[in-house]
């Protein structure tokens, strides 16, 4: 088994942390008991596009290989003409390559 990076000291630190804001946050019940959700609106503001280059979509496809590496494609995709320009395969993201210019 491999040795954790953190001391015992440390991981009760952050458990407990997570157990006050836990209880700061009024949460009924114990974790991982089944809580309501709630299903999202809609937006009233939100219009569906009427031209070309108006509307973008970016989206994350992950799959496995043969060799059993994970392959992540991030996806653009106009959503007036379904035209995608760019469709980007890689081992790997970071957040500067698909966040920032």
């Amino acid at each position: 088994m491999k040795a954790s990076k953190f001391t015992e000291v440390q991981i009760a630190f952050v458990l407990k942390q997570a157990e006050d804001a836990h209880r700061s946050a009024n949460c009924a019940g114990k974790p991982g008991s089944a809580t309501r959700r709630v299903k999202a609106k809609l937006r009233e503001d939100r219009l569906p596009p009427v031209r070309v280059n108006e509307t973008w979509a970016m989206d994350f496809v992950h799959d496995h290989l043969a060799t059993g590496r994970q392959l992540h494609v991030l996806t653009l995709v106009d959503t007036f003409s379904r035209f995608s320009p760019a469709v980007d395969p890689r081992f790997s993201y970071r957040g500067g390559c698909c966040c920032y210019p």
